[in-house]
């Protein structure tokens, strides 16, 4: 139960990644003779605190083993750093893929800047973009709303006579 409840503690806030971002991200980790190895998948989203991707299920990490990323954050550059595994989650809806979920571990103070200018720049960007789109969805004129259209037009023009006839009696 406490796991399930896990889950749904606080979070520092996500961004998805859209199909315009540079979601790619490396990560390296120890293989079996000691060497690091060099991997490269998608990301998913990323936050102050951590991230999260995806990859082949013969990759998946161990819960809290530490691994190297690079990746770029979106809306500045790219960084370098350690990660701690905190999440694995094998119900994707590709059942070759698990869902890997990252605590940055140790950053360096021009990397915590970094990630929080590039995300803050990204979150006012969908802010921004979002008012947009509901400004277009407010004034974009459906066919299937010419009732309204025609009453707020005769309205209108009913206004319009009514002053002209008050304004023009002597």
């Amino acid at each position: 139960m406490a796991y399930a409840l896990k889950k749904y503690f606080a979070r520092a806030p996500r961004y998805l990644f859209e199909k315009k971002d540079n979601s790619s991200i490396r990560f390296a980790r120890p293989n079996k003779d000691g060497n690091k190895k060099s991997y490269s998948t998608t990301l998913v989203d990323v936050s102050q605190s951590g991230a999260s991707f995806l990859v082949h299920k013969d990759l998946d990490p161990k819960l809290n083993e530490t691994l190297m990323v690079e990746f770029t954050v979106p809306g500045s550059e790219q960084m370098a750093c350690y990660a701690k595994v905190v999440r694995l989650d094998h119900q994707v809806h590709n059942s070759n893929e698990v869902a890997i979920a990252v605590s940055f571990h140790e950053l360096m103070s021009s990397h915590k800047n970094n990630l929080a200018k590039g995300l803050q720049k990204k979150f006012r960007h969908l802010k921004t973009k979002k008012q947009l789109d509901l400004m277009v969805k407010k004034f974009h004129y459906r066919p299937e709303d010419y009732k309204t259209s025609f009453f707020w037009l005769f309205s209108g023009i009913a206004t319009v006579v009514i002053f002209y006839l008050i304004l023009s009696q002597p």
